[in-house]
């Protein structure tokens, strides 16, 4: 992953929502497995093995870093994937670094950060209206798909017309109207 912030968000969203489509739909018929080595760890090895070339000739170390570091992503893609849930793909680009903070932090829950984008969803409506504004596009740039059936000065528009004052002034400074 490189070092575009909202690329990189998008992408451990991705990587949490395929594990758990794959753990959730296949079936793994492949027999026993060895000692604390249970199906989704061959679904994890198996992904590595796609993701990574040098995998089936990586020693033992380099497949258990290969492997944190797996773990590590997917679980700050669900924490990104709770937010993103209720506000919409949006919040990938106004974050602030406090939120961002929250999501790396672990000490922060999942739960916690349900509750957070719950609140914002429900009681921050000059935070909704601009997410909900900004989330069709957001969507179309994190697929990659063509933005110009967007009407983008509408956006700066509104932006200037000073609907995204709220965002401080409802108390709430995890959004940021800059990324």
């Amino acid at each position: 992953m490189g070092d575009d912030p909202i690329r990189n968000r998008a992408a451990l969203i991705q990587l949490h929502t395929e594990y758990e489509n794959i753990n959730q739909t296949e079936e793994c018929d492949n027999g026993p497995t060895r000692r604390g080595r249970g199906h989704a760890s061959l679904i994890v090895d198996r992904l590595l093995d796609e993701i990574h070339p040098e995998w089936s000739t990586c020693d033992e170390q380099r497949r258990s870093n290969l492997r944190a570091r797996f773990h590590n992503r997917k679980r700050f893609g669900k924490r990104w994937a709770v937010l993103t849930r209720h506000l919409g793909p949006a919040v990938l680009f106004i974050c602030s670094r406090k939120l961002e903070k929250m999501v790396k932090n672990t000490v922060v829950t999942v739960q916690f950060l349900e509750q957070i984008s719950e609140h914002i969803a429900g009681n921050c409506q000059d935070v909704v209206e601009l997410l909900n504004t900004l989330n069709p596009l957001a969507t179309d740039l994190i697929q990659n798909r063509d933005i110009n059936t967007h009407n983008i000065n509408s956006i700066i528009e509104y932006l200037w017309r000073g609907h995204s004052e709220g965002l401080y002034d409802s108390g709430l400074t995890y959004l940021s109207h800059s990324a």
